[in-house]
């Protein structure tokens, strides 16, 4: 796979539990990334996942404050309908890794595709996988072109996330779009995560994402060390 470190957390900002998110926690770097992309119009750039692509970060940090500028369709990665016979009928699939198992992962941020006029309320079925260790099916490489790669996420090392039933992701409501559903991932630990879309979302053409962000809840050392550190600047100033 092709490495492409998004949303690099600063080496400050890992002493003091990474890039500080809602209460405390942490925005996840992603190092690389693969999928289908059988709908590449805009040259694979799969990376627009994680990129930021028309969307406004309040807080750079905290995924609860971004929201989605545009209103029309945007150059996001999408895919329209992988060969006859995927497996479990998925339309596309998309997999992210971290570079090394992360612990304690607690949501997962969606911005659907973001479509034009009288799509607003359109929706897609999907659901999502982990993996701890290593997968024993090797993923495929990052997609250079028109992709239509499978991949079965029932082989070893993956678990499903969902299991109380497939997923529902609402699409946009307009501009500026806070996201579009946020998927709790239950403390986890990961290194890698997938999405397995199951339909476009009505349309003919095309399915996919605009944005995904995941954060990650400190280990409670870390949440020490942190309040320690709160501890010590309040009595030296308590000192002088």
């Amino acid at each position: 796979m092709f490495k492409h470190t998004i949303l690099v957390a600063a080496v400050a900002g890992m002493v003091l539990g990474l890039v500080a998110g809602p209460a405390g926690a942490t925005l996840i770097s992603v190092t690389a990334y693969t999928g289908s992309n059988n709908k590449d119009n805009y040259g694979g750039n799969m990376s627009d996942l994680f990129s930021g692509e028309e969307i406004t970060k309040t807080d750079p940090s905290d995924p609860a404050t971004w929201t989605a500028s545009g209103t029309a369709y945007t150059s996001e990665w999408q895919a329209g309908a992988l060969q006859s016979g995927a497996v479990n009928n998925k339309i596309a699939w998309t997999a992210f890794d971290f570079g090394a198992t992360v612990a304690n992962l607690d949501d997962i941020y969606f911005w659907n595709i973001r479509q034009g006029s009288g799509q607003d309320a359109r929706t897609i079925l999907y659901n999502i996988y982990y993996c701890t260790g290593s997968p024993t099916v090797a993923l495929p490489a990052a997609p250079t072109d028109d992709s239509t790669v499978d991949y079965d996420f029932s082989s070893p090392g993956w678990t499903l996330l969902n299991t109380g039933g497939t997923l529902t992701m609402p699409q946009k409501g307009g501009a500026p779009d806070p996201a579009n559903q946020i998927i709790s991932l239950g403390g986890i630990s990961a290194r890698y995560i997938a999405v397995e879309i199951l339909t476009n979302a009505g349309s003919t053409s095309r399915a996919g994402l605009s944005e995904i962000a995941i954060v990650q809840i400190p280990e409670p050392a870390t949440l020490a060390l942190l309040g320690l550190g709160g501890l010590g600047l309040v009595l030296g100033r308590k000192r002088r």
